[in-house]
């Protein structure tokens, strides 16, 4: 059965169509097929929670594994950079991230953030806005305070929100794209400097890849190898930027029909897709 489209459907047709779908038959249907009951409000559960089959015939996948995920979601499967790690032991008043976007840094706070709440320890985190101005006396501070986009803020006003942070004897975790230790400096917090560069190898991009696959579908032993050549390819299309070898596994996913290895064709494919896309 083909539904196309069909973005109103009853609660009792939606049961149907999951029973008839668990019975082994087929459907295929686009993404807004029952998002609305028959009073015009959204379904309590969607047709593709009540039967994950109709959404993915012949895939062994309720959800792309390349959908963003939660710090939680992701702490499973997270690869602590070393001076995170020694940071996080205790060396120096201050982390300073950098890099450019889609590498990481925000990634980097929140698995900070998660590993601290398990250990009951407070880390607020702030995102400085990219115009609205903000108050640098209200940056909420704690035991490890997270802040993001950094260099949003002039040498002064970060100056004097490093002077709270040491003023109250906290630490800080600082992600920015340029270089912001001479502040730091000033402001008398010694330092561990992490700067989040490109994947240099198509190893690494295929254990960032293959990581995101197996986490969905619970086994390293999964139907969606990737091979030198596809992994090569998927360094190539992103430069090794981190963002956008998730982005091509998205696509390159979303255009599977059945389980099989990833091929370079299919990154080539993806990576026009995800061009269009971005223009």
């Amino acid at each position: 059965m083909v539904a196309n489209g069909i973005t109103c459907v009853s609660e009792d047709e939606v049961d149907a169509l999951a029973a008839w779908v668990q019975q082994g038959r087929t459907l295929l249907a686009t993404p807004d097929v029952a998002w609305y009951n028959e009073v015009e409000r959204m379904q309590p559960e969607s047709l593709g929670a009540a039967a994950p089959a109709a959404f993915h015939a012949n895939m062994p996948l309720t959800d792309n594994p390349f959908e963003p995920i939660s710090a939680d979601q992701l702490a499973a499967i997270y690869r602590w950079p070393p001076e995170a790690l020694r940071f996080l032991e205790g060396q120096a008043d201050c982390l300073h991230i950098v890099g450019a976007a889609g590498m990481g840094k925000t990634a980097l706070l929140l698995q900070i953030q998660h590993r601290l709440a398990d250990q009951g320890v407070q880390a607020p985190y702030t995102c400085i806005p990219l115009e609205a101005p903000i108050d640098v006396e209200a940056v909420p501070l704690g035991p490890l305070t997270l802040l993001d986009e950094a260099d949003r803020l002039n040498a002064r006003s970060l100056g004097r929100l490093l002077g709270r942070l040491r003023d109250a004897g906290y630490r800080a975790a600082i992600a920015s794209h340029g270089d912001q230790r001479r502040e730091i400096r000033r402001a008398r917090l010694s330092c561990v400097h992490l700067e989040l560069t490109p994947l240099r190898c198509s190893e690494d991009v295929a254990r960032l890849l293959d990581d995101r696959i197996s986490l969905a579908v619970g086994t390293r032993q999964h139907q969606f190898p990737l091979g030198a050549s596809a992994a090569e390819a998927v360094l190539r299309a992103s430069g090794g930027n981190i963002e956008r070898c998730l982005q091509l596994g998205y696509e390159v996913l979303e255009d599977l029909d059945r389980p099989r290895p990833i091929t370079a064709a299919d990154v080539r494919t993806a990576a026009e897709a995800l061009a269009r896309a971005l223009r």
